[in-house]
């Protein structure tokens, strides 16, 4: 079966925004100027359709969204809730477009798939354009986000696999082989610990969820823990690995096993521990959104580390347990959508269920309520994963009605994008 993608503005305006979120640095003005772009081409699409359609995901992070907002009343710095609630809005706004415009594609997962699989690639060739061959050795002595570039490529190191068992997109074995193998090198040679964490656990995590029956899950956990071991033992006896990445990883265990404790680690703990402190004193509500980087700011006068590394620990601090409880909702419903029907899935759908359970376990160590690029992928899996039931395949389902489910009447898009009725339960 050949794969056709559509040159159409909408098309090209969804594929801008995902270069811009994974090869851009955020907070540039060409990276503004994209977001910009594709709030307004979409409201300019969506007016000509006349249609907004509002689904689960969507209610839930206008939600939230608003929530934050709110919190802006009672934010102990004002300065700090309104330049955290700005980007906070222009994400979400962002990703409402970016999904309205799905809706009117058949295709709109592929492309995902696609540009999220090859993007990470493009990012570092940049990098090594600009910083030449020392890069490939010596990233963390550049001026370089190894976290966020590792873990762009440690997924995308997924993502490529399950492009390979696409009916469409297997054509192109060479190129999914040549992704699966960069991807893992860029994430390897990052030096970034989330970037080993990104590249192995989701396939784990996969390999353990495809058994059928529980004698079979326990034979491979033992086997993934067998491997684990002996990938540690190759990481740390291998001189050029140990090097790169091998001697992080190994203090990073010596610290969980509070033997020694590296500076990085101790600089999340102290942050985690001054922001669990603050959460007592504000438990409910919190001290507004973005005022957990304020009350750091204060402690810590002579570094720009002003993040606590734990999405939870903001989160409470922030919004106290009501943002926690309403930021995790989304999680809720998607933790019981895969218990019901994990087992209809298919193998892309499950490898999206892995990459799930991997960012929220993640959530420990990466700020991720106010990250673009985590808030995408988490949007891309509640899109795969949230399914309505007695459906065949996720790309049977990848047109309007399955991406927005509705009470009442919803529009179907045929192949040319436009809308025929069509009444569903």
């Amino acid at each position: 079966m050949k794969l056709s993608f559509k040159l159409s503005l909408r098309n090209i305006i969804m594929v801008i925004y995902m270069f811009g979120l994974i090869v851009l640095e955020n907070g540039t003005p060409f990276m503004v100027a994209v977001k910009f772009l594709l709030i307004l081409f979409t409201a300019i699409y969506v007016l000509s359709k006349t249609k907004l359609r509002l689904d689960r995901y969507s209610r839930w992070i206008l939600f939230y969204c608003g929530y934050c907002v709110l919190s802006i009343i009672w934010a102990e710095n004002k300065d700090w809730a309104f330049y955290i609630g700005r980007t906070i809005i222009l994400n979400t706004l962002c990703l409402l477009s970016f999904f309205q415009l799905c809706s009117y594609d058949k295709e709109w997962m592929r492309r995902v798939l696609v540009c999220l699989s090859l993007f990470p690639l493009l990012k570092f060739a940049l990098l090594f354009v600009e910083h030449g061959s020392n890069i490939l050795w010596a990233i963390r002595n550049y001026d370089v986000s190894v976290n966020t570039i590792g873990m762009f490529s440690g997924l995308a190191f997924t993502i490529s696999l399950s492009c390979l068992s696409d009916e469409k997109l297997v054509q192109y074995k060479w190129l999914w082989r040549i992704s699966v193998f960069m991807n893992a090198f860029i994430a390897v040679i990052s030096s970034s610990r989330k970037a080993i964490v990104f590249l192995v656990m989701p396939i784990c995590v996969y390999y353990i969820l495809s058994s059928s029956s529980f004698t079979k899950r326990i034979r491979n956990i033992l086997l993934v823990a067998a491997g684990l071991i002996v990938g540690y033992y190759f990481m740390i006896n291998t001189p050029l690995i140990y090097n790169i990445i091998g001697e992080r990883f190994q203090n990073m265990l010596i610290s969980i096993g509070g033997f020694i404790i590296d500076a990085s680690t101790s600089g999340r703990v102290d942050r985690i521990v001054y922001g669990f402190t603050w959460f007592l004193s504000r438990p409910l509500l919190g001290y507004g959104i973005g005022n957990y980087n304020f009350l750091l700011s204060m402690v810590f006068r002579n570094t720009e580390m002003l993040v606590a590394d734990n999405n939870f620990i903001d989160l409470v601090v922030n919004g106290g347990i009501i943002g926690l409880l309403i930021y995790y909702s989304l999680h809720y419903k998607l933790f019981r959508r895969i218990i019901a029907f994990f087992k209809a899935y298919n193998k892309t759908e499950k490898i999206f269920v892995s990459i799930f359970l991997v960012l929220f376990l993640c959530d420990v160590g990466i700020s991720a309520y106010q990250s673009a690029s985590s808030q995408f992928y988490l949007a891309v899996c509640w899109y795969i994963i949230y399914q309505p039931s007695g459906r065949d395949s996720m790309y049977a389902r990848a047109s309007g009605p399955r991406l927005y489910e509705s009470r009442g009447d919803e529009s179907r898009s045929d192949d040319n994008g436009d809308e025929s009725g069509g009444d569903r339960p």
